[in-house]
């Protein structure tokens, strides 16, 4: 391979008892960051609930951004549960800064959007909830005949 390759391939080969071989080939990539794609952007994944991003809108301040910045940290970690939410990588990813964060996460608490735990020199961790759980099931975009979520 080149050196213009950033790619390597690891080709082993093992034996197992009986004799068989079983050929195992595995790509490894030391220098990229494993949260983005291959032109360097950072993107949302899986499907984000339209009626969640609406009441995330209308809790009002930076609760929107902070929302998007939750679903995508979700699409990453492939669980709604338990996501780490640290300083610099809300400011790293969406450019939100300390205080901003807390009074997001706040308003998206208050409107039963998300839970949090938080601890003294601790990350944030956050459990995103269904925007049925906020009443958000209500609203007119509801009532227009769009699927909930689960049905």
């Amino acid at each position: 391979m080149s050196g213009a390759h950033s790619f390597f391939l690891l080709l082993v080969l093992y034996y197992c008892s009986g004799g068989c071989n079983v050929l195992v080939l595995t790509r490894s990539h030391p220098t990229r960051d494993p949260y983005k794609k291959f032109d360097g952007q950072y993107y949302l994944s899986g499907t984000v609930p339209l009626l969640w991003l609406v009441a995330a809108d209308e809790a009002g301040g930076t609760a929107y951004k902070v929302g998007l910045l939750l679903w995508h940290l979700k699409g990453l970690k492939k669980t709604p549960e338990n996501l780490a939410v640290t300083r610099k990588v809300a400011w790293d990813r969406l450019k939100i800064g300390r205080m901003a964060l807390t009074r997001g996460l706040d308003r998206l608490e208050a409107a039963k959007l998300i839970t949090t735990t938080r601890g003294r020199g601790k990350a944030i961790r956050v459990t995103i909830l269904p925007a049925c759980s906020a009443g958000a099931c209500n609203t007119p975009l509801a009532d227009a005949g769009m699927p909930l979520e689960g049905q």
